[in-house]
């Protein structure tokens, strides 16, 4: 018989009993456990009778036992996630492996030529009727689970997968909180409704606290980030302060009737208290307008009702222990990282260094740079010896000298990956109130060094994008920092042999032409691991598209018929090719006659004066407008302050690069020549269907897009994979498209 058991024989006449030790019930018992039922007479009429030989057995206690029971749906959710997980991990390395073996079968065989390995490639990779199929479904169930949106309100879900989750996950705790409950409305027997939605209130405790915190080995198994497990976190939180008003509500009208104020129900209504204002503060406008008071209030507020729930009913401590040491756990394996990443311990000065004026050999402030690259946007670079992460990572970045609270840190996201000769973690910050604003001011020129700033991390799930056969990478402003890290690790397994990726596409949008020079440094890399790759025998086509959405070569509009209408939205710079080429012929040969040039016609020209295979077929595939009558010199009057590419010098030709042995003239921009023959130049906005579509007709294999940017970027780019992989053109042939978002900090 378990604990929750009571057994109670009858006694003999004038002896004490169990039932006259026990209180006796009171009409209105505000108590979670109510009083014990009558227990039956064994006399009658003020007779002395036999006992009888049959006990009366309290049944045991189900709202105790549900609450356990719940948590068999929680870890079957986990399971098949995890399952999930493996089995995508499995394809991809399976797709990986068969796309590098095939690579090395072309290498070594001399009877297949180029084109017949790549009809056989494409004609395995699209598979059969089944396959085809197979993939519509697929498309179909991601267009409307996944890619389907809701207006950005409040606490509306993101997607119709995290709103059919929400419910289901309403619906099952719900079902628990019901089940078998005796009475509604007044509060009456042990198995209360009341009684039930608070004990399952507190079995919500420990799974909230978890899918919460950043050293999350949920996220491990199931390769979901732990900022996407978030939305399960809030799902949860919210499921929970429903049953707990629930509980507080069904008691109210008996505890107020019987006036009582005894502690542990005071401590229940701190404790409720303290989660509807962690609940009021957790709105998405108050996040991203007070990152610091959401982040301060979330602390106080979850410990004032983890202590408060501990106290309004001790019994049920055991779901409210193991929520604290998870979140204490947490935070302690946090300021360990913080601690170790830094070397903090020896950043302690000996008095004798101290007089010298020695600094310290390791600390916070060795290894960091902050650049101001914009009067809005930096560049902040940290180097830490030991440390490593992989492409679309991202850290936390404290700086104890500008702020009093010892918790606050921000995340952002890595913008390159370590090499060989350098583990120096660079990141693009854009200034915003609060933590961003105070480092913007601490700076005392536009280049900081010894900043004492702190690191933690690496966090997010790694994934890897090295089995997909095209990739398209769309970014906007500072998003730039997730992608091009995939970018450029990308490019990198490309040189060692390690990426089956063929066609590689980064979509950029800038406000003004020189933000390039943000990232300059990482596409001098992504060129040289790019001729490594293509010395390998292993190289990948790739591109990057700048779209310049706010400078004045943007806003001012072109003269009538001198350039048509491109087909890509936005104004793309893919017309006007004999006019182009004609202005970069007069620039290049002709000395004097170096004009001011708007940036439309050398970067279109540059870009089509280069050859890679890729961008001609797209080009020579276009309807281009002839060349317009206009003189170059009508056309060449720039507006004031207007962005200019930087020009080439007399002596360089310009195109093929630096020879061997030869250092690459920088084009003004931080670019090397190589790198910036990559560069095709756009103004106003991508129409990112036609991208989307555009590569996904010429893929060979599975495609991937990838965003990262502003919340505009993010529902632009749903639209265009919904519109352009529909279950109608997979079943036709097109290949797979997955997607990710990046929304860190959302």
């Amino acid at each position: 018989m378990g604990e929750d058991q009571i057994v109670l024989t009858p006694s003999a006449p004038g002896s004490i009993t169990l039932s006259s030790l026990l209180p006796q019930p009171t009409p209105h018992s505000p108590s979670l456990n109510h009083t014990l039922p009558s227990i039956p007479s064994n006399t009658t009429d003020g007779h002395n009778a036999t006992p009888t030989p049959s006990p009366y057995v309290r049944p045991p206690k189900y709202h105790y036992f549900a609450s356990r029971y719940s948590w068999i749906w929680i870890s079957s959710t986990i399971l098949i996630l995890i399952i999930l997980h493996l089995i995508r991990t499995t394809r991809h390395k399976k797709r990986l492996k068969q796309s590098l073996d095939r690579r090395r079968r072309q290498w070594k065989s001399a009877r297949v030529s180029e084109r017949d390995f790549a009809l056989e490639e494409l004609e395995q990779s699209k598979g059969g009727w089944v396959g085809r199929r197979v993939r519509a479904l697929g498309a179909g169930w991601r267009n409307v689970m996944y890619m389907q949106g809701f207006p950005v309100w409040l606490y509306m879900p993101e997607t119709v997968a995290d709103a059919g989750f929400t419910v289901l996950y309403t619906v099952v705790y719900l079902f628990f909180c019901l089940h078998r409950t005796t009475s509604w409305f007044p509060v009456r027997g042990y198995e209360n409704a009341a009684n039930q939605l608070g004990v399952m209130s507190f079995s919500q405790l420990p799974i909230i606290l978890l899918l919460v915190s950043k050293n999350n080995p949920i996220a491990s198994l199931t390769g979901i980030t732990y900022q996407k497990l978030n939305y399960l976190h809030r799902a949860s939180s919210r499921v929970c302060l429903l049953t707990s008003w629930g509980h507080a509500l069904l008691w109210t009208p008996d505890v107020w009737e019987a006036g009582d104020t005894r502690p542990y129900l005071l401590w229940g209504i701190a404790a409720l208290t303290g989660f509807t204002m962690l609940w009021l503060t957790s709105f998405r406008f108050i996040r991203r307008m007070a990152w610091e008071l959401f982040i301060v209030s979330h602390i106080l507020f979850s410990l004032l009702y983890l202590i408060g729930a501990y106290f309004h009913w001790s019994r049920l401590s055991y779901w409210v222990w193991p929520a604290i040491l998870i979140w204490a756990f947490d935070r302690c394996l946090r300021f360990i990282k913080v601690a170790y990443i830094n070397k903090i311990s020896p950043f302690i000065q000996s008095r004798r260094d101290a007089k010298k004026g020695k600094r310290p050999n390791r600390g916070p402030e060795r290894g960091v740079k902050v650049e101001l690259l914009e009067h809005d946007v930096m560049r902040v670079t940290i180097e830490r010896e030991g440390w490593s992460w992989k492409a679309g990572q991202h850290a936390f970045i404290s700086a104890p000298s500008l702020t009093s609270s010892p918790h606050e840190s921000h995340p952002f996201s890595i913008a390159n990956i370590p090499t060989s000769t350098s583990n120096a973690a660079s990141f693009l910050i854009r200034v915003h109130s609060g933590f961003t604003k105070r480092l913007l001011h601490a700076l005392h020129s536009d280049v900081e060094e010894g900043l004492p700033l702190l690191i933690e991390g690496p966090y997010g799930y790694p994934h890897s994008l090295d089995s997909y056969s095209t990739v398209v990478l769309l970014a906007g402003g500072t998003g730039v920092t997730f992608t091009s890290s995939h970018f450029l690790q990308i490019l990198q397994n490309a040189a060692s042999g390690r990426s089956a990726i063929k066609h590689l596409h980064l979509v950029w949008h800038i406000r003004h032409a020189s933000h390039i020079q943000w990232i300059a440094p990482l596409l001098n890399l992504a060129a040289e691991y790019a001729t490594k790759a293509e010395q390998a025998g292993a190289g990948v086509d790739w591109l990057v598209d700048i779209y310049v959405t706010k400078s004045p070569s943007a806003d001012e509009p072109w003269p009538p018929n001198a350039i048509a209408e491109p087909e890509r939205g936005g104004g793309g710079l893919e017309s006007g090719l004999g006019l182009a080429d004609t202005l970069l012929e007069r620039i290049v040969t002709d000395p004097a006659s170096r004009s001011p040039t708007p940036l439309s016609f050398i970067s279109h020209s540059r870009s089509h004066s280069i050859s890679h295979s890729r961008s001609q077929s797209r080009s020579h595939s276009r309807s281009h407008s002839p060349a317009p009558s206009y003189r170059p010199d009508e056309l060449l009057t720039p507006k004031a302050q207007q962005v200019r590419i930087p020009l080439l010098s007399d002596e360089q030709d310009g195109y093929e690069g630096a020879q061997d042995g030869e250092e690459e003239e920088d084009t003004g921009w931080g670019m090397t020549m190589k790198a910036w023959s990559y560069v095709r130049w756009n103004k106003g906005r991508a129409d990112l269907r036609e991208i989307v579509e555009e590569d996904a007709r010429e893929a060979e294999g599975a495609m991937n897009v990838s965003v990262c940017g502003p919340v505009q970027l993010l529902q632009a780019s749903k639209k265009a994979v919904r519109e352009v992989s529909t279950m109608q053109s997979t079943r036709e042939g097109l290949m797979t498209i997955d997607f990710f978002e990046e929304t860190l900090g959302a």
